[in-house]
Protein backbone atom coordinates (compact mmCIF):
# COMPACT_ATOMS: atom_id res chain seq x y z
CA UNK A 1 0.00 0.00 0.00
CA UNK A 2 2.89 2.40 0.68
CA UNK A 3 3.11 5.46 2.83
CA UNK A 4 -0.33 7.01 3.52
CA UNK A 5 1.21 10.48 3.67
CA UNK A 6 2.13 10.23 0.00
CA UNK A 7 -1.39 9.42 -1.21
CA UNK A 8 -3.06 12.65 -0.16
CA UNK A 9 -5.15 13.63 2.81
CA UNK A 10 -8.26 11.76 1.71
CA UNK A 11 -6.54 8.44 2.37
CA UNK A 12 -5.06 9.31 5.77
CA UNK A 13 -6.77 7.52 8.66
CA UNK A 14 -8.96 9.79 10.80
CA UNK A 15 -6.72 9.49 13.87
CA UNK A 16 -3.72 10.67 11.85
CA UNK A 17 -5.76 13.55 10.41
CA UNK A 18 -6.72 14.61 13.92
CA UNK A 19 -3.12 14.41 15.15
CA UNK A 20 -1.91 16.47 12.22
CA UNK A 21 -4.39 19.22 13.03
CA UNK A 22 -3.73 19.26 16.76
CA UNK A 23 -1.90 22.14 18.39
CA UNK A 24 1.02 19.84 19.20
CA UNK A 25 2.38 20.44 15.71
CA UNK A 26 3.06 24.07 16.64
CA UNK A 27 5.14 22.96 19.62
CA UNK A 28 7.06 20.70 17.25
CA UNK A 29 7.50 23.65 14.87
CA UNK A 30 8.76 25.82 17.74
CA UNK A 31 11.35 23.15 18.57
CA UNK A 32 12.43 22.99 14.91
CA UNK A 33 12.78 26.78 14.86
CA UNK A 34 14.91 26.79 18.03
CA UNK A 35 17.08 23.89 16.84
CA UNK A 36 17.64 25.64 13.50
CA UNK A 37 18.58 28.89 15.26
CA UNK A 38 21.05 26.96 17.43
CA UNK A 39 22.47 25.24 14.34
CA UNK A 40 23.23 28.61 12.83
CA UNK A 41 24.64 29.99 16.06
CA UNK A 42 26.88 26.95 16.01
CA UNK A 43 28.07 27.69 12.49
CA UNK A 44 28.64 31.39 13.12
CA UNK A 45 30.94 31.05 16.10
CA UNK A 46 34.02 30.27 14.01
CA UNK A 47 33.57 33.27 11.70
CA UNK A 48 33.11 35.61 14.64
CA UNK A 49 36.18 34.30 16.46
CA UNK A 50 38.33 33.87 13.33
CA UNK A 51 40.78 36.68 13.99
CA UNK A 52 41.24 35.70 17.65
CA UNK A 53 41.75 32.05 16.66
CA UNK A 54 44.18 33.03 13.91
CA UNK A 55 46.26 35.07 16.37
CA UNK A 56 46.04 32.49 19.17
CA UNK A 57 47.08 29.51 17.03
CA UNK A 58 49.38 31.42 14.67
CA UNK A 59 47.45 30.47 11.54
CA UNK A 60 47.98 31.97 8.11
CA UNK A 61 45.00 33.05 5.96
CA UNK A 62 45.05 29.80 3.93
CA UNK A 63 44.84 27.69 7.09
CA UNK A 64 42.01 29.89 8.37
CA UNK A 65 40.21 29.39 5.06
CA UNK A 66 40.51 25.63 5.47
CA UNK A 67 39.11 25.85 8.99
CA UNK A 68 36.18 27.98 7.89
CA UNK A 69 35.34 25.70 4.97
CA UNK A 70 35.84 22.35 6.76
CA UNK A 71 32.32 22.42 8.17
CA UNK A 72 30.82 22.84 4.69
CA UNK A 73 32.73 19.89 3.23
CA UNK A 74 31.36 17.25 5.56
CA UNK A 75 27.98 18.96 5.84
CA UNK A 76 27.48 18.78 2.06
CA UNK A 77 29.01 15.31 1.73
CA UNK A 78 26.82 13.84 4.49
CA UNK A 79 23.45 15.24 3.37
CA UNK A 80 22.51 12.11 1.42
CA UNK A 81 23.81 9.59 4.00
CA UNK A 82 22.14 11.72 6.71
CA UNK A 83 18.85 11.42 4.85
CA UNK A 84 19.34 7.68 4.52
CA UNK A 85 19.97 7.33 8.29
CA UNK A 86 16.88 9.42 8.89
CA UNK A 87 14.75 7.16 6.69
CA UNK A 88 16.17 4.07 8.34
CA UNK A 89 16.16 5.09 12.03
CA UNK A 90 13.63 7.95 12.25
CA UNK A 91 13.82 11.61 13.19
CA UNK A 92 13.81 11.21 16.98
CA UNK A 93 16.90 9.04 17.12
CA UNK A 94 18.82 10.71 14.30
CA UNK A 95 18.05 14.26 15.41
CA UNK A 96 18.74 13.42 19.05
CA UNK A 97 22.12 11.93 18.23
CA UNK A 98 22.86 14.82 15.86
CA UNK A 99 22.08 17.42 18.55
CA UNK A 100 24.29 15.68 21.09
CA UNK A 101 27.17 15.23 18.65
CA UNK A 102 27.15 18.73 17.23
CA UNK A 103 26.98 20.17 20.74
CA UNK A 104 30.00 18.09 21.76
CA UNK A 105 31.98 19.01 18.65
CA UNK A 106 31.27 22.67 19.37
CA UNK A 107 32.21 22.34 23.03
CA UNK A 108 35.47 20.55 22.27
CA UNK A 109 36.56 23.36 19.93
CA UNK A 110 37.30 25.36 23.07
CA UNK A 111 40.06 22.92 23.94
CA UNK A 112 41.69 22.71 20.49
CA UNK A 113 45.32 23.77 20.76
CA UNK A 114 46.38 23.40 17.13
CA UNK A 115 45.17 23.50 13.55
CA UNK A 116 44.75 19.72 13.22
CA UNK A 117 42.52 19.38 16.27
CA UNK A 118 40.35 22.34 15.30
CA UNK A 119 40.14 21.18 11.69
CA UNK A 120 39.00 17.71 12.79
CA UNK A 121 36.38 19.19 15.10
CA UNK A 122 35.04 21.42 12.32
CA UNK A 123 34.80 18.39 10.02
CA UNK A 124 32.97 16.56 12.81
CA UNK A 125 30.60 19.47 13.30
CA UNK A 126 29.59 19.40 9.63
CA UNK A 127 29.10 15.64 9.84
CA UNK A 128 26.97 15.92 12.98
CA UNK A 129 24.77 18.75 11.69
CA UNK A 130 24.14 17.22 8.27
CA UNK A 131 20.83 15.50 9.16
CA UNK A 132 19.31 18.77 10.44
CA UNK A 133 17.45 19.94 7.35
CA UNK A 134 16.40 16.50 6.11
CA UNK A 135 15.01 15.93 9.62
CA UNK A 136 13.17 19.24 9.59
CA UNK A 137 11.58 18.38 6.24
CA UNK A 138 10.60 14.91 7.41
CA UNK A 139 9.05 16.22 10.63
CA UNK A 140 7.09 18.91 8.78
CA UNK A 141 5.79 16.30 6.31
CA UNK A 142 4.71 14.04 9.17
CA UNK A 143 3.10 16.67 11.42
CA UNK A 144 1.60 19.21 9.03
CA UNK A 145 -1.11 18.80 6.43
CA UNK A 146 0.06 19.57 2.93
CA UNK A 147 -1.64 22.98 2.86
CA UNK A 148 0.43 24.12 5.92
CA UNK A 149 3.84 22.71 4.97
CA UNK A 150 5.14 25.79 3.16
CA UNK A 151 4.28 27.90 6.21
CA UNK A 152 5.99 25.43 8.55
CA UNK A 153 9.08 25.29 6.33
CA UNK A 154 9.17 29.08 6.27
CA UNK A 155 9.02 29.21 10.08
CA UNK A 156 11.88 26.80 10.73
CA UNK A 157 13.93 28.34 7.91
CA UNK A 158 13.47 31.75 9.55
CA UNK A 159 15.35 30.21 12.48
CA UNK A 160 18.50 30.38 10.35
CA UNK A 161 18.36 34.14 10.13
CA UNK A 162 17.14 34.69 13.66
CA UNK A 163 20.04 32.53 14.84
CA UNK A 164 22.49 34.60 12.80
CA UNK A 165 20.94 37.92 13.82
CA UNK A 166 20.94 37.10 17.53
CA UNK A 167 24.10 35.04 17.61
CA UNK A 168 26.51 37.37 15.91
CA UNK A 169 26.25 40.29 18.37
CA UNK A 170 26.09 37.86 21.31
CA UNK A 171 29.19 36.00 20.14
CA UNK A 172 31.11 39.27 19.65
CA UNK A 173 30.10 40.27 23.17
CA UNK A 174 31.38 36.92 24.51
CA UNK A 175 34.63 37.32 22.63
CA UNK A 176 35.39 40.73 24.15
Amino acid sequence: MGDPLRKGENHIPKTLKQRKRSRARFMILTLLFIATAINYLDRTNMAVAASAIQDDLGLDPAMMGLLLSAFGWTYAFMQIPGGWFLDRFGPRLVNGISLILFSLFTLFQIFAKNFGALFGLRLGLGFAESPAFPTNSRVVAAWFPQKERAFATGVYTAGEYVGLALATPFLFWLLC
